[in-house]
């Protein structure tokens, strides 16, 4: 079939434009047919597409076989050519400006030097707000070099937080979490006795026969607590307090005749009034608790050198003979604090062995002045933990039996502190003590 006979049915449109072809004449009919086709007739009934419910349109409106076979060729209206639009979800933002100063998506760079600019502003706020607590770390450490050379450098910042107020939120934080912030910088009589002679009161003494005297630590009667009458108990202390005091505490709820508050102090002992004032604290808490019996326990920093008088400048070393003179008056004071003139009862608890070996003389030397310094006063009693923290060998061990029979852990990593269960066989050497000598099963 040639062009001429191909579009004999009706006006071939130009190649420029837009055409739809019948195809009508490929259905059916002859070969004659197909290349006459036949238009349909002017007065022939429009195509009716039938009801609007797409049903099926009536025989009126379906064109005969013939008819609907055309090669008819239908214009559409031209429209302008567009390009497609991008979807939204794929569409690119508009291309940032580039030049000097931006990244290659337009965005603006920040020089080196402002950010070296805010991370140093940064930590010198950070330093100014917490200078306080710089301050007392520094003081905390041992006396040396080092520590000189810190304090003189933390305390010009200190005293500028200070004028500037910026340490009132490191403060009004602390005391929200119930932290007392009494130091040691005020001096006091425990601090700076003189080291030639006794600073403790006399203790009675007991005649024996053949004219010997000896201390006698025979205490009054104790009057058996009841749930109307508990007993009211203080236990306190330094860091190795915080596992063993939470113990306490909790066993004596558990009895029902005791109530007990707990008040220990991390990195703080007696030998350093200059960081943290025990002396002065205990003044302050038996004047306001009025404890029946205090339960207390120092000696884990205790063991380093002091400086004495305080802001002299000068060192007593530790072990020295004026060292082991100046702790034995600082222990003796704190003693006849709690006692409280012999209305209340006291506690005083050793040292356990640890697990190193370069430590553990120290520890021997002040639960020695403890347990010397307890038998000279009435109402102390001195509760060894050396031997209960030893193993069947008689050597420090960082795993013990317990009550089910089992080996339980009982010191922390540092073979220091004790661990719960350390704490926990503590505790009850401490409070069947405690029961003992108030009849309490």
């Amino acid at each position: 079939m040639d062009d001429d006979t191909r579009w004999s049915g009706g006006e071939k449109p130009p190649d420029d434009e837009d055409w739809v072809f019948d195809f009508g004449s490929l259905v059916g009919g002859s070969a004659d047919e197909r290349r006459e086709p036949v238009r349909p007739a002017d007065d022939a009934a429009p195509y009716d597409p039938g009801p609007t419910d797409f049903g099926p349109p009536s025989p009126a409106a379906v064109p005969p076989r013939a008819e609907r076979r055309s090669d008819t060729y239908y214009r559409l209206p031209q429209e302008e050519p567009s390009e497609p639009a991008e979807p939204s979800s794929v569409r690119q933002a508009k291309p940032r400006p580039r030049g000097r100063g931006r990244d290659r998506d337009g965005r603006r760079l920040s020089p080196a030097g402002h950010i070296l600019l805010a991370i140093l502003v940064g930590f010198v706020l950070a330093l100014l707000l917490n200078a306080q607590s710089l301050k007392r770390t520094a003081e905390a450490m041992r006396f040396g070099t080092k520590r000189t050379v810190v304090v003189h450098v933390v305390s010009p910042i200190a005293s500028v937080s200070h004028f500037f107020l910026l340490d009132r939120p490191a403060s009004y934080a602390d005391k929200l979490l119930g932290k007392d912030d009494t130091s040691g910088e005020a001096a006091i009589e425990t601090a700076q006795h003189d080291l030639g002679g006794p600073t403790s009161k006399p203790t009675p003494k007991a005649t024996k026969s053949g004219g010997e005297v000896s201390p006698s630590p025979t205490s009054t009667a104790l009057v058996t607590p009841t749930k109307q009458q508990p007993l009211r108990i203080w236990v306190g202390g330094d860091s190795q307090m915080q596992v063993l005091g939470q113990d306490l505490v909790d066993k004596m709820r558990r009895t029902g005749v005791m109530k007990s508050t707990l008040d220990y102090r991390i990195s703080t002992g007696l030998s350093r009034p200059d960081y943290f004032n025990w002396p002065q604290h205990l003044k302050s808490l038996m004047n306001d608790v009025q404890p029946d019996v205090v339960v207390v326990m120092f000696g884990a920093n205790d063991g380093q050198d002091v400086e004495y008088p305080m802001g002299s400048g000068k060192v007593l070393k530790f072990g020295t003979a004026g060292w082991l003179k100046l702790y034995r008056q600082r222990v003796g004071d704190a003693m006849d604090i709690v006692l409280r003139d012999g209305q209340t009862r006291v506690y005083w608890i050793g040292q356990p062995i640890t697990g190193l070996s370069d430590f553990n003389p120290r520890l021997q030397a002040m639960n020695k002045v403890y347990e010397q310094e307890a038998a000279k006063r009435q109402n102390i009693v001195f509760i060894p933990l050396w031997d209960l923290f030893k193993n069947s060998s008689g050597q420090y061990s960082d795993y013990l039996k317990g009550d089910s029979g089992k080996l339980e852990l009982m010191r922390q990593s540092d073979k220091i502190h004790l661990s719960l269960s350390g704490g926990d066989r503590a505790g009850d050497a401490v409070l069947d003590r405690i029961k003992q000598d108030y009849h309490l099963q």
